[in-house]
């Protein structure tokens, strides 16, 4: 049986290659934690490969834009 990812509720050093990433972004996010990290998953030294991030940059000054109900809460328009 393979372990489950473990972020911790704490700053401190992420794996952004790891493969659960994006699993413990959103967890972080759905429990609105300010941070995480790494150190207590079994996980934290694995990578993806270069190929399967799929980093890429269309605009030469990145933006975000937010959820609808995040908006909403902060009082900005999309």
């Amino acid at each position: 049986m393979k372990p489950e990812p473990n972020p911790v509720n704490d700053t401190g050093e992420k794996n952004i290659a790891c493969p659960h990433y994006g699993f413990c972004l959103n967890h972080a996010a759905q429990n609105h934690w300010n941070s995480w990290k790494c150190s207590d998953c079994a996980y934290k030294m694995e990578k993806n490969t270069v190929s399967d991030l799929q980093i890429l940059v269309h605009e030469t000054i990145p933006f975000y834009t937010l959820a609808p109900e995040i908006a909403k809460k902060l009082g900005t328009s999309l």
